[in-house]
């Protein structure tokens, strides 16, 4: 079993959550953030690109992505989440060696390599929030009582606007990585 892992350069984002998601209940629940669930993306094909829109900001084109998750923090992470409550949005602040996945055949690394075919870099378009305990902070509930995990995006309210790009190292190990519970 291999474990993968993000060794990320320091970086700070602003992301905004949709107007009609937070009332004061939900606010509450804001100002005690965990790591949240995020997603960075990069082309398949190496001759795609993300076009750069203005300084800081890409848009995805119409090819396929892969990509990795930021899903668990390490002796050697420091992140920050901070709910701001005068723009509605959630400021991340990432930097060291953050969890992926843990996998019994990881194509396109060695122990010990620092990229994966190359990659080292990817982009963010938007975070799916966790509270302190790491559960997902949930969006209330609609007419069909269903709830899914609050959301916030590089710009709000589009789910197609243009992403954060985010520099990285892949470093894979050969223990399995059980978190830092």
């Amino acid at each position: 079993m291999k474990s993968v892992f993000l060794d990320i350069e320091a970086v700070e984002f602003k992301f905004f959550l949709f107007e009609d998601e937070i009332d004061d209940k939900m606010k509450k629940k804001l100002r005690k953030l965990g790591l949240p669930d995020i997603a960075i993306s990069f082309p398949e094909n190496s001759d795609d690109i993300f076009e750069q829109i203005e300084p800081g900001l890409f848009k995805e084109g119409d090819f396929y992505c892969s990509g990795f998750s930021i899903t668990d923090v390490t002796e050697e992470s420091r992140f920050s989440a901070i709910y701001n409550d005068e723009d509605n949005s959630i400021t991340i602040s990432l930097k060291g060696l953050f969890f992926s996945i843990n996998d019994m055949e990881v194509e396109g690394f060695s122990e010990d390599q620092s990229s994966y075919d190359g990659q080292n870099f990817g982009f963010i378009s938007g975070i799916k929030l966790r509270n302190e305990k790491g559960k997902y902070i949930k969006k209330p509930k609609d007419k069909y009582g269903m709830s899914i995990p609050l959301e916030a995006l590089v710009q709000r309210g589009n789910y197609r606007g243009p992403s954060y790009k985010i520099m990285f190292k892949v470093v894979v190990k050969k223990e399995i990585f059980r978190g830092m519970d």
